[in-house]
């Protein structure tokens, strides 16, 4: 009887046999309330999950718009549990005619349909989807084409009127405006469109918000001056008699991109943008709602490297601003709760709770009932859409831990009647003498066995694209776990087996042409095997000059829109702020190459927005083919300031 055994057991035995009946019987005990972070990933279908966009519905499941780069489709993902952890969730694709996607911008309408704005790109237009169902499903949901007058509608931001009519803030490319438009029906057939602000090239990054009176407010960045503007327009279609208010409440430096904004409970804007000049993330809240006192507060709660990439704003129950965005040093996704409404606390609560590889670009937030964020977000390491929802309101609970199905208990301790034996304290100064195991009478005793070394994992990829002889580059699936200066074999065992040595990134150059034909899903192995092929050895901390990425005008650990915005600013005759890199335009020799311009990202002999625009591609993940003898965009070099 296991009653009386325990009855009859010491009570320190006893202790412990009770702690071993409570985990085998709690361990598959179903969990109850937050235990941590929930970090999912939908959709991986491809490359997808660019220019996010996030609600969530009356249930608390989020549905979020995004851009299918890898078929250059429009996508929708509503999510039928609050994590999107049932992998059965709704993804479609309500527009697929031409290359159409980027910038999108969602809101629910009052049946809880998505409405949907964003750039067509095939046209230069500004589209607006108005599905007739929850999960845009239908196959006859509402597009149109809401202004086609030049090049439109990239930096979308929508919100619903009090009549479920779009209103979209956007970017007038042909004519470096601000435009807002107010479609004058739900399915946006009719529309007021306005150009309130055409002072220089403005409208970039734009975020709105109506007020009480449906009026719409809009953050931007003024790309001419390199500052932070917000409009507050006079009537609901910014176009009155009456001005509208144009101001720039923070001129210090470059700042102003990666707008969002919200207002408090009076009305005021709350801005939450990046500061290019100090590579911060940056906090305005106005004191007027016009933010028109050339006083109002702006703080920079967190500087701890280049972070503050696409942010996304939303206020909680008390009004203290609750931020995600990218941290451009670490690749990491960043969550910031402000204990107070400016964030001037200096001890405000900052968190990271998605580490794994390079995560956390164009995320949207939303706050649950609860109060806490739920992030959708680009996995840029494996070109997947992913969806954080925090256990807390500062997204600070571990995730937890992951049970394996029907494990097996450990067997329980046998109670036994033979006492412990009481250790003899050892006298100071002398080494304890090991106990002697005793072995019963009768047997022979059991050797010491010797422990198996553990092998080391083996790190290594394949080949995603076919390799001629002759070639010095070859295309991978995956980089992690390598790094500039290691051996590598490839297709190890083969007939073509081959070693050689990484120089620079994007995906593998390599030290040394190969000598054979290799095919795609080939493996790839970190160390040399074989007869190695003869590879130039590599001493980067002798060499002159100084490690730089390719692309990263202002050394903020990877090419991103904010070079490309640099690169744009030089073109127009404008300060661009490098910070630790050389300056836009200056020649440097890059180790191992020809000297070219610092900026001039196409090695074509000057900057000009062409190389803006490869930076763009290459930050949404779109290929990037370079000129012989330039190095690839991202890759690792070795610069000298000539």
């Amino acid at each position: 009887m296991l009653g009386r055994s325990v009855a009859l057991i010491a009570a320190p035995v006893a202790a412990l046999l009770l702690a071993a009946l409570l985990a085998v019987l709690l361990w598959n005990a179903p969990s109850g309330g937050a235990t941590g972070n929930s970090i999912t990933s939908p959709d991986t279908a491809g490359h997808v999950g660019d220019y996010t966009s996030l609600a969530l519905d009356a249930s608390g499941n989020p549905v979020v718009s995004y851009w299918d780069w890898g078929n250059d489709d429009l996508k929708v993902l509503h999510c039928n549990d609050p994590n999107c952890s049932g992998g059965n969730e709704s993804t479609t694709s309500p527009d697929t005619v031409g290359r159409v996607g980027e910038h999108t911008s969602l809101a629910l309408d009052g049946s809880g349909n998505p409405v949907v704005s964003y750039f067509d790109n095939t046209g230069d237009d500004l589209n607006v989807l108005h599905c007739n169902d929850a999960n845009c499903s239908g196959g006859d949901e509402s597009i149109t084409s809401p202004d086609t007058a030049g090049n439109v509608g990239e930096f979308t931001s929508l919100v619903l009127d009090g009549s479920g009519n779009p209103v979209v803030s956007y970017y007038d490319r042909t004519n470096g405006d601000r435009k807002v438009l107010r479609c004058s029906a739900p399915g946006c057939t009719g529309i007021i469109s306005a150009s309130p602000d055409t002072g220089g090239d403005v409208g970039w990054y734009t975020s709105l918000a109506l007020d009480s009176s449906g009026y719409p407010v809009v953050s931007y960045f003024d790309f001419t001056n390199g500052d932070l503007k917000v409009l507050h327009c006079s009537g609901p279609t910014c176009d009155q008699p009456i001005p509208n208010s144009i101001t720039s409440p923070d001129t210090a430096g470059d700042v102003g991109a990666f707008t969002s904004l919200a207002l408090d409970g009076n009305g005021y804007p709350v801005v939450s943008y990046y500061d290019s000049t100090n590579k911060g993330l940056k906090v305005l809240h106005c004191n007027d709602a016009n933010c028109a006192g050339s006083d109002e507060s702006i703080t920079s709660p967190d500087t701890a490297g280049s972070v503050g990439g696409y942010t996304s704003l939303a206020l909680d129950g008390s009004g203290n601003p609750v931020v995600s965005y990218h941290d451009f040093d670490n690749f990491d996704l960043k969550v910031l709760h402000c204990n107070d409404p400016n964030c001037s606390g200096g001890d405000e609560s900052i968190t990271s709770p998605d580490t794994t590889g390079d995560v956390g670009r164009h995320p949207s937030l939303a706050l649950d009932g609860s109060g806490y964020p739920v992030v959708s977000y680009l996995d840029f390491s494996n070109d997947d859409l992913k969806v954080l929802h925090c256990g807390d309101p500062n997204c600070s609970a571990a995730p937890p831990p992951t049970q394996s199905p029907s494990p097996t208990p450990t067997p329980l301790l046998t109670p036994s009647l033979t006492p412990t034996p009481i250790s003899t304290p050892t006298p100071v100064g002398q080494t304890p003498t090991p106990t002697p195991t005793a072995t019963p009478v009768g047997q022979t005793p059991s050797p010491t066995p010797t422990p198996t070394p553990t092998a080391s994992p083996v790190i290594q990829t394949e080949l995603t694209s076919s390799a001629a002889a002759g070639a010095s580059q070859i295309d991978v699936a995956s980089m992690d776990g390598f790094s500039v200066g290691d051996p590598i074999t490839v297709n190890p065992g083969g007939s073509n087996e081959e070693t050689s040595q990484i120089t620079a990134f994007g995906s593998f150059i390599l030290g040394s042409p190969l000598l054979f034909d290799h095919e795609a899903g080939e493996p790839v192995v970190l160390g040399s095997s074989g007869t190695p092929t003869p590879a130039p050895t590599l001493t980067p901390t002798a060499a002159p000059g100084e490690d730089r990425i390719w692309g990263d005008h202002n050394c903020s650990g990877e090419p991103n829109p904010v070079d490309a915005l640099l690169t744009l600013r030089h073109d127009a005759g404008l300060s661009a702020n490098t910070g630790d890199c050389p300056e836009m335009g200056v020649v440097v020799e890059v180790v191992g190459a020809s000297p070219h311009l610092w900026g001039d990202v196409d090695c074509g002999g000057e900057i000009t927005p062409v190389d803006s625009l490869k930076l763009l591609r290459f930050d949404a993940g779109l290929s990037v083919p370079q000129a012989a003898g330039c190095p690839l965009l991202g890759s690792a070099v070795l610069v000298v300031v000539q």
